[in-house]
């Protein structure tokens, strides 16, 4: 995971609103592009590259930009869709950034994460694969200011 940051500006005395997420899933196998703003939903096939970003801004300054989140993949019977074993789960290791003000009081009005993710199915020959990455984004301001948004990204073929 990859962690930028953006332009800075004066930290405020008060910050009444809480930053906003925007969520970016890039599809490199078919070039498609997919902006998310908040909780969202997305959609892959089995082996697309994917390149996720998450979008923090408050104009009054980050304190804090998050990304974490795990997967689960389901196998399935073709002819009766019952599950055939080989379901698991698993976590992506989080990336967090703690900003602070530099040495003349800026902070930052945006910054984002962004990491690379290609799913590539383990389900016995024959079965349906389903697979749910479940992203979790965090912003924060200086004044404790919190947005949460979930991105959920079903791969199945």
């Amino acid at each position: 995971m990859l962690i930028v940051g953006c332009a800075p500006t004066k930290k405020p005395t008060a910050d009444n609103t809480p930053p906003s997420l925007t969520w970016s899933v890039a599809n490199e196998a078919t070039k498609k592009n997919t902006d998310i703003v908040g909780t969202g939903n997305a959609s892959a096939k089995p082996n697309e590259p994917l390149t996720i970003t998450l979008n923090a801004n408050d104009p009054e300054g980050l304190s804090y930009v998050g990304i974490s989140g795990g997967w689960t993949q389901l196998c399935a019977d073709p002819n009766g869709g019952e599950p055939t074993g080989n379901n698991t789960t698993g976590s992506y290791e989080p990336t967090e950034r703690t900003l602070a003000p530099n040495a003349f009081n800026d902070v930052v009005a945006g910054a984002y994460v962004v990491t690379k993710i290609t799913v590539e199915p383990n389900c016995p020959a024959g079965s349906i694969a389903r697979f749910e990455i479940n992203l979790r984004g965090i912003g924060r301001n200086y004044f404790r200011g919190e947005t949460i948004e979930d991105l959920m990204i079903v791969v199945a073929p």
